[in-house]
């Protein structure tokens, strides 16, 4: 079995994100959140720690390691996300199916608000209410992991910024030779809850830690 890591700062959008996994995710499915709340579920084990990181590799690294202590699979959420009755089953299920067939990293989310491979905003072909995308599963290279399933054998740390971080984890894997893909799960991502609107100061402040310690990375974004 599985479990959830979440790491918070404000908690605003948590309560809902908490709610939905109550009524939407099987009760023996763990839930590991650093967070400066006492968070207690009425239904499951929660594993509460403080989140003294200032950055999101550092927050994610430390719940991660914890939960990845006592299990081998792990679904990482933002704490700004709202399930809907489907998105466990499918991400688990797109993921139980990609390991039969692929050397898997990241299974992420499609959700309202994303980079364009995972954003259902980008999709064009209508098949009744729903764009036909929704139903596809497909590779790709790089994927922000809102919500996203992985294995602890292909897990490694976030580096210890906000921004890009989860693509040069991502790029990581590829050399390694993981496959990312986007899954068929849906979730609501209310959105920039944790670092921000201000786009242009989150990629300024990830610029020194790349050019320091990822020139390869810093060239393709700068």
């Amino acid at each position: 079995m599985t479990a959830i890591a979440i790491a918070s700062t404000s908690g605003q959008c948590l309560p809902v994100l908490l709610k939905s996994i109550e009524c939407y995710v099987p009760n023996d499915v763990d839930v590991y959140i650093s967070s400066a709340f006492d968070v207690q579920m009425p239904d499951r084990r929660v594993v509460c720690m403080p989140n003294t990181a200032t950055n999101f590799g550092d927050a994610y690294n430390k719940v991660v390691k914890v939960a990845f202590m006592e299990h081998d699979l792990l679904v990482v959420s933002n704490d700004d996300v709202v399930l809907t009755p489907t998105s466990y089953d499918k991400l688990m299920a797109d993921y139980r199916l990609l390991s039969e067939q692929h050397k898997v990293g990241w299974v992420a989310a499609k959700c309202d608000y994303a980079r364009p491979a995972q954003n259902i905003r980008s999709y064009k072909q209508l098949n009744g209410p729903r764009f036909q995308e929704e139903d596809w599963i497909y590779e790709c290279q790089v994927v922000a992991p809102i919500f996203g399933v992985i294995s602890r054998a292909a897990w490694q740390d976030y580096d210890p910024i906000n921004w890009f971080s989860d693509d040069v984890q991502c790029y990581e894997l590829v050399k390694q030779g993981y496959k990312n893909f986007v899954s068929r799960c849906y979730v609501h991502h209310v959105g920039s809850q944790t670092v921000g609107e201000d786009f242009t100061k989150c990629r300024q402040e990830a610029e020194p830690w790349l050019k320091a310690n990822r020139p390869e990375y810093h060239k393709l974004w700068y």
